[in-house]
């Protein structure tokens, strides 16, 4: 139970690596906010790993400030800190030839993989500043 009572975002909580990050967590007493982008993926994960008050389930999307920095929020207010960040979301893109790719394909790519990664931790920081740990 190292990390009881500890709160973890896990972003792409329901793809594979993060719903099974999310379970070890789980397991070993972490307070889990669980970030996707898919209701239903997490309606799935929810029935999985069940509810309860140290489980958040929040739809959100990688690339959205907003989306992004509500889903910190709301995890800073139900969990009164924030230890840790899991910055599980990304995506491969579009599979097709590099030369078939667009300049929009390219952009949501990226948009996802590096931009929803500081995104996170634009939001996370000052938490994680103010309260002295994470």
């Amino acid at each position: 139970m190292r990390l009881k009572g500890k709160s973890v975002v896990i972003t792409g909580a329901t793809g594979g690596i993060g719903s099974e990050t999310a379970k070890v967590f789980k397991s070993n007493g972490a307070k889990l906010a669980l970030l996707g982008r898919d209701k239903n993926k997490l309606d799935e994960l929810q029935t999985d790993l069940g509810t309860d008050e140290n489980t958040l389930y929040i739809e959100y999307e990688a690339r959205n400030e907003k989306s992004v920095s509500e889903a910190l929020a709301k995890t800073a207010d139900k969990f009164g800190s924030l230890d840790a960040v899991i910055a599980n979301a990304g995506t491969e893109g579009v599979i097709q030839p590099l030369t078939d790719y667009t300049l929009e394909d390219f952009n949501y790519t990226i948009e996802i993989n590096a931009i929803g990664v500081w995104l996170l931790m634009k939001y996370a920081t000052p938490v994680m500043t103010s309260q002295k740990s994470g």
